[in-house]
């Protein structure tokens, strides 16, 4: 998969997506995708939703400045470390549940991101989580997995909330 061509993809809704395909998904268990050109992707709805195997996950090196949809991009998948300092998703306008039910997921790095006011179920049941990394202009509130509302805002430098480590840039 590394070597696919996907310089002319626009759209990668539900590519991998086991809630609704049957395909080879289920035998993915690590997966580097770094090398993919994504510069065109607008979409990346459920791309990787319930990938019940998926624990290791490298996308860092995408190129998500056309991006305008991350409904649910990664929810469900156990993961431990989700590292997206790089990621730039200033177009995104609908995040819901990007991070919802990753309830494995323990490192979580997305200081590059720019998140929409309005986005539910971000975080939602991210139990596990204990190291978020997020950026300044982040919404001036973030629900974390456990149900626990952090004012961003006040989380200058490093705080911990129920077990979590909130560090902003």
């Amino acid at each position: 998969m590394s070597s696919w061509d996907t310089r002319s993809v626009t759209n990668m809704n539900g590519i991998f997506d086991m809630s609704t395909n049957t395909g080879a998904a289920p035998a993915l268990t690590s997966v580097d995708l770094t090398g993919w050109n994504t510069s065109l992707v607008t979409s990346l709805e459920r791309t990787f939703s319930a990938c019940n195997n998926l624990a290791t996950l490298n996308v860092s090196g995408w190129d998500t400045s056309s991006v305008t949809n991350m409904y649910y991009t990664f929810s469900s998948i156990p993961a431990t470390t989700l590292d997206l300092p790089s990621w730039t998703t200033s177009a995104v306008t609908d995040m819901n549940g990007t991070f919802n039910y990753c309830q494995k997921l323990e490192y979580l790095d997305i200081s590059g991101f720019t998140v929409p006011s309005e986005c539910s179920n971000f975080l939602g049941n991210t139990t596990g989580l204990l190291t978020l990394k997020t950026p300044k202009s982040m919404a001036s509130s973030i629900e974390l997995g456990h149900g626990y509302l952090v004012n961003t805002a006040s989380a200058k430098g490093s705080r911990t909330y129920l077990g979590t480590t909130l560090s902003t840039n």
